[in-house]
C-alpha cells in the first residue's frame, strides 16, 4: 500500500495533534540544523586553512614562474593567484555563516526572542509573559520558528557558496600544479 493510499483513508479530524509537541520538535530541529550549518562552515574553514598553508610555497614561487617567460608558467602563476583569492572568498563565506545575524522582528517584544528578553528587567519579562494568552504564546513561538528557519536558510546558502568556491580553488590549485609539472 502506497503512502498516498494510506493517507487517503485517514480523516484529518480523527488525528490528535499535540500542537505544543509539534512546535517544540520543529523548533529543536531548526536549532540542530543551525548547529549542523555551523559545523559544516567550521569544517570548510579548516580545509581552507590546510590548503592555504600548502599554497604558501606556490605563492612564493610566482616570481620565478613569471620570470621564465613560459606560457605554462604564466598560466600556472595566474591559477595560483586565482586560487589564493578563491580561498579568501571561501573563508569569507564560511565565517559569515558562523556569525550570528540577529535582527529584531517586526513584532514588538517577542517574549521568545532572546534580544527582546535581554532588554527587559526580569520582573517586567515575567509580568509580560504571564499576561500572554495561549494564542499569543503560540504566535510568538511560531514567529521564532519562522525567524530560525530564515537563519537556517541563510547559513546553508553561505555554507554552499563557501564549499563551491573552495572546490573551485582546489581545482585551480591542481591545474596550476599540472601546468608546473610540464615546465620542469
Amino acid at each position: 500500500m502506497s503512502l498516498e493510499d494510506t493517507l487517503a483513508h485517514i480523516e484529518v479530524d480523527d488525528l490528535e495533534i499535540d500542537f505544543n509537541l509539534l512546535l517544540t520538535t520543529f523548533y529543536a530541529d531548526l536549532f540542530s540544523q543551525i548547529a549542523l550549518a555551523d559545523s559544516k562552515a567550521q569544517l570548510i574553514i579548516g580545509v581552507n586553512a590546510i590548503l592555504s598553508a600548502v599554497l604558501v610555497p606556490d605563492i612564493a614561487a610566482i616570481g620565478s614562474l613569471l620570470q621564465d617567460g613560459n606560457v605554462l608558467g604564466t598560466l600556472s602563476a595566474l591559477l595560483i593567484m586565482i586560487t589564493a583569492v578563491a580561498l579568501a572568498v571561501s573563508i569569507f563565506y564560511s565565517i559569515r555563516a558562523t556569525i550570528p545575524n540577529v535582527r529584531r522582528t517586526q513584532q514588538p517584544d517577542n517574549l521568545f526572542f532572546f534580544g527582546d528578553i535581554a532588554q527587559m528587567r526580569e520582573e517586567e519579562y515575567l509580568q509580560q509573559f504571564f499576561q500572554l494568552s495561549p494564542q499569543q504564546i503560540k504566535i510568538s513561538y511560531i514567529t521564532q520558528i519562522h525567524a530560525r528557519a530564515k537563519i537556517v536558510k541563510r547559513k546553508f546558502a553561505l555554507v554552499r557558496w563557501g564549499l563551491i568556491v573552495l572546490t573551485v580553488a582546489f581545482c585551480f590549485w591542481v591545474l596550476a600544479h599540472v601546468f608546473e609539472s610540464f615546465i620542469h
